[in-house]
């Protein structure tokens, strides 16, 4: 489900981790479910001769589903790794009342190289289907998405990597309604910090709209997360899924899962305020008579921006292909 990058310090080699869903789950229709093989390890065999290509991943090592401190916990679907890649944080993607035990994030101490890890302690997320998790670049905090819950969830980070008790717990209220079957209430879908770690962006597929949240630093050590005046709307029965920032910092991308189309958006990093273009937004798939939407085949999934900043790419689930677009380099339209 997720793939996360993990590079020794000497860049070579490196290491590709994936998540899987190994639950029964209704919009997860793979007969290899359910399954006991949690993550598993690809390393990167690069091609002698051939230094531009990225090379064959091979696999590595497999992390079983348990209760053991060398397993990971059910249906771990997303996860994310510090920059020195000793660490890595996997929530897990289970349903039930908000205030059930079993929704976690969980901190481990990872070793790629022996292919595997050690669990250092978990906490609750305080909403069910934990769908997304990412560090601040300070590494300070960490935010996890809340789908089914609709909330937004930030911990604080240990100088061990471990987890602290949560600091914030920020549910959203309402919905759309636009798509009923997927918009019945709120479904906060990703967490994501800006350049500077000062805001935390979360698009609600079930709100049409991304909040927008402000972290400071209250103290020493003590944190808060409030959020900004506005949200920045989608049109009608979009379901944004995912946001990313363009490098300069002033122009964020919004993936609409449900249309399958792209809002561009000027962002204001000292406020944190983001603001849709006016335009149409952009389609993701080749043919607009594909049917999107309610009773749609083909559903947007992941938005990546190439660190140069010239290149947009958003996948299709359903279309099964990867749009590419051209930034402009002036205005990152």
């Amino acid at each position: 489900v997720l793939v996360a990058a993990v590079s020794s310090m000497d860049v070579k080699p490196e290491f590709v981790l994936v998540g899987s869903y190994t639950d029964a789950k209704g919009h997860c229709f793979s007969p290899s479910v359910p399954h006991d093989i949690g993550i598993t390890i690809f390393r990167r065999k690069h091609d002698e001769g051939a230094s531009h290509d990225f090379g064959e991943l091979v696999p590595h090592a497999r992390v079983k589903v348990g209760p053991g401190p060398d397993c990971v916990p059910t249906s771990p679907s997303y996860m994310c790794t510090n920059r020195s890649g000793d660490r890595l944080y996997v929530v897990s993607e289970v349903d039930g009342p908000n205030d059930a035990p079993h929704h976690l994030v969980v901190a481990y101490k990872l070793d790629v190289h022996r292919g595997t890890v050690e669990r250092i302690n978990d906490r609750d997320t305080g909403g069910a289907v934990a769908c997304y998790v990412e560090l601040s670049p300070d590494e300070r905090l960490l935010a996890v998405a809340n789908y089914m819950g609709g909330s937004l969830t930030v911990f604080q980070v240990n100088e061990d990597g471990s987890l602290s008790s949560r600091i914030a717990l920020c549910q959203h209220e309402g919905a759309s309604g636009a798509n009923p079957e997927r918009q019945e209430g709120p479904h906060a879908h990703m967490s994501t910090f800006d350049e500077a770690g000062r805001h935390i962006l979360v698009p609600d597929l079930g709100k049409d709209c991304v909040r927008s949240y402000t972290v400071s630093e209250a103290s020493e050590g003590r944190f808060e997360v409030t959020p900004v005046g506005s949200d920045a709307e989608m049109l009608p029965g979009s379901g944004p899924r995912h946001t990313v920032f363009h490098p300069s910092g002033r122009r964020a991308y919004v993936l609409n899962e449900l249309l399958s189309t792209i809002t561009t958006c000027d962002y204001d990093p000292l406020t944190g305020i983001l603001e849709p273009h006016t335009g149409a937004p952009i389609l993701t798939l080749p043919d607009p008579s594909t049917k999107v939407g309610v009773g749609g085949v083909s559903f947007c999934a992941a938005i990546r921006m190439a660190p140069d900043g010239r290149f947009l790419y958003a996948s299709n689930r359903g279309h099964d292909s990867i749009a590419v677009f051209s930034v402009g380099a002036e205005d990152g339209a």
